[in-house]
């Protein structure tokens, strides 16, 4: 008598899972995991590229790490301004999404019209408008120059005095640093604000409406409602959102250390040093997130637990 092979439910589901995600699994393997092992094996050798073709290696060990923290001349330096850039961007970001998803999320009239103007900021920021953001001359313009404007004429005028005007009200010079990068940074927050509003809208609309209810009856406030039940009910929405902002800052087409990277990698033919700064610029970008979730985490509120 013939054996026929009998295969349960329970292992055709899985066999049939496994054959939809083997597409994602070859594509892992071969565009991500194969080029980071080359990258970190070229990060320790001197890369020779062949006339005829390929490259060659010669390990050197962790020469090309010591020229990139002690040797170069940029490096670090620009290392250094894309962490200031970033503690300076992202407060701001997160806090702009939060207000916008806010305004948004009330009942009012044109709240539609608002979501629309609000939600360009996703389409903005696709690559072909990227792009051609880009080679706008105007726009340059205003995201590079700080309290500048440009007229018709092309001659640069003065603008509004605004750190003049805060110093005046008796600020502290951090605050209004703070501030004035701020207001010279709208376009950019807004550009890059997309995705944190529509995780942030969908965390504002899914608060149990049961909770603002038992705290009309205790006699809450409008205020007390929204730091004690709104602000904690979104706190993993928010710190999910600062993550995003963090990664989107460093990932950023406009970041110096990037771009540095790419000098040396397609200016200089450097494959060996371009390699050590990317996985240098990994790993601090790994460490600086987990000690940002470390510390925010402290404070988030999760409403199963």
């Amino acid at each position: 008598m013939k054996k026929t092979l009998c295969i349960s439910r329970t292992v055709r589901r899985e066999l049939t899972g496994f054959l939809f995600s083997l597409p994602l699994i070859i594509g892992l393997i071969w565009l991500f995991l194969y080029p980071l092992m080359n990258s970190l094996i070229m990060s320790f050798c001197k890369v020779t590229f062949e006339s005829v073709g390929g490259y060659s290696l010669k390990f050197t060990g962790m020469s090309n790490y010591i020229y990139a923290l002690f040797t170069d001349p940029t490096f670090n330096r620009r290392l250094v301004d894309s962490m200031l850039n970033m503690l300076w961007n992202v407060p701001v970001i997160v806090m702009f999404s939060f207000f916008a998803a806010t305004l948004i999320n009330g009942k009012f009239k044109g709240q539609r019209l608002a979501k629309f103007i609000f939600f360009l900021p996703l389409v903005i920021s696709s690559a072909a408008i990227m792009s051609l953001d880009a080679t706008d001359y105007y726009q340059n313009v205003m995201s590079n120059s700080s309290y500048k404007a440009l007229d018709v004429s092309g001659s640069f005028l003065q603008g509004f005095k605004m750190q003049e005007l805060l110093s005046l009200v008796g600020l502290p010079q951090s605050v209004m640093d703070f501030i004035v990068g701020a207001v010279n940074s709208v376009y950019k927050t807004i550009s890059m604000s997309g995705v944190q509003i529509v995780i942030l809208l969908a965390a504002l609309q899914s608060v149990p409406r049961s909770l603002y209810e038992a705290a009309i009856v205790d006699g809450a406030t409008g205020w007390e409602q929204f730091w004690k039940i709104t602000f904690h009910m979104i706190s993993p929405m928010l710190l999910l959102c600062t993550i995003y902002s963090i990664i989107d800052s460093f990932t950023s087409s406009s970041n110096v250390v990037l771009s540095t990277i790419k000098t040396e990698m397609f200016n200089r033919m450097d494959m060996g040093l371009s390699s050590a700064m990317s996985w240098l610029y990994f790993i601090i970008v790994i460490v600086f997130i987990g000690a940002v979730y470390l510390i925010c985490s402290r404070g988030v509120f999760y409403y199963d637990k």
